[in-house]
């Protein structure tokens, strides 16, 4: 079903597939009984699933979530992890998805939703104990300047980050940060809003009645600000994506 997927952007036009290991994590996994090194074994596969679909000149991006995805309330969009996460944690946290799921040597390691500037400092950490390893570091922004934290947000470039970009806010927002920042990424989700408690996709109160960007209609304007990486994220299909058009 996995592989079913991936082909099926790819059919849509797709030149980039993010494998489906975005909520997977170690900890998770052993709280539903699954061993450490069984867990290596279906991040490896999630990238061998990607790599099966993809055809030439489709590359495949290890998907990695922030830690407010692994708790699993919608924290990825706030980022109030609590006072007491560490930043030793947070690098923990990343440390050992991103070496199980480099050992299947996908094209590059995308960290996704992240919305706080410490996770993203953390992160850094990780690459840099792990030369070889590529990245494109993915942001979740409230507004165009502010993070999902409420924190500014500080670009900043690394030898070892392809770029930075903005994704799973909606169209308008990816829009703004992209030509803000200059972003490398961008890849809005559908326009709606994630509620933590019920998880469930609603519609913006204030968008009910009014017409707004879709993924689909800011994809030509994203590659016009300068974006190099151009998707949709949650609730974002492949029928979307066969209708994007980038000059």
């Amino acid at each position: 079903m996995i592989r079913r997927a991936h082909a099926d952007f790819v059919a849509a036009g797709a030149t980039v597939l993010s494998t489906a290991s975005y909520q997977l994590t170690f900890v998770g996994l052993a709280k539903m009984g699954i061993a450490s090194k069984e867990a290596r074994e279906l991040f490896r596969t999630s990238v061998i699933l990607a790599r099966e679909a993809a055809r030439d000149n489709v590359l495949v991006a290890a998907s990695m979530g922030p830690y407010g995805a692994f708790l699993n309330n919608g924290e990825e969009y706030s980022g109030a992890y609590g006072a007491d996460i560490t930043s030793d944690e947070l690098f923990r946290f990343h440390e050992e998805r991103a070496v199980a799921l480099w050992s299947a040597s996908p094209d590059f390691l995308l960290f996704e939703t992240v919305p706080r500037m410490d996770e993203a400092q953390a992160i850094v950490r990780v690459l840099e104990c792990h030369a070889e390893m590529r990245a494109v570091i993915s942001f979740q922004f409230r507004d165009e300047t502010h993070l999902g934290s409420g924190e500014l947000f500080v670009p900043f470039e690394h030898s070892q980050i392809l770029g930075l970009g903005a994704n799973c806010c909606s169209p308008e927002i990816c829009l703004a940060a992209s030509r803000r920042f200059r972003l490398f990424a961008a890849y809005p989700n559908s326009g709606e809003m994630y509620n933590g408690e019920t998880m469930t996709w609603e519609k913006k109160k204030s968008e009910e009645n009014h017409h707004h960007l879709t993924a689909v209609s800011v994809a030509p304007l994203l590659g016009k600000a300068g974006v190099s990486l151009i998707g949709g994220c949650c609730r974002v299909g492949p029928e979307m994506i066969a209708k994007f058009e980038i000059s």
